[in-house]
């Protein structure tokens, strides 16, 4: 239900509290149980998403970085660029070229 609801929901701020209510767990243990089926914490599961959901975009629209930044919940653009140029090893703009 997690990962449903971050896939869902992923253009906005989750609280850890909201997860682990939506799975009926502790903050703590929905944190451990989390990490140990995907490798990583909610919220770095989340920023990976949301790369890849504007890596998606990236390739399908013409959109700029700034209105893509906004579209999959990013506060700013730079942030953008930072994640998605530590999951994709390439600059949001090169991306798009390659």
């Amino acid at each position: 239900p997690a990962l449903k609801e971050i896939a869902f929901r992923f253009d906005e701020s989750i609280a850890v509290s909201e997860l682990s209510d939506i799975c009926n767990l502790s903050e703590s243990h929905f944190t451990r149980i989390f990490k140990k089926c995907t490798g990583m914490s909610p919220y770095n599961y989340t920023l990976k998403f949301r790369a890849k959901v504007g890596a998606a975009l990236l390739r399908a629209t013409e959109k700029t970085v700034n209105e893509i930044s906004d579209c999959v919940g990013f506060k700013n653009a730079s942030d953008f660029y930072r994640q998605f140029t530590k999951y994709y090893s390439c600059s949001p703009m090169d991306y798009r070229k390659a």
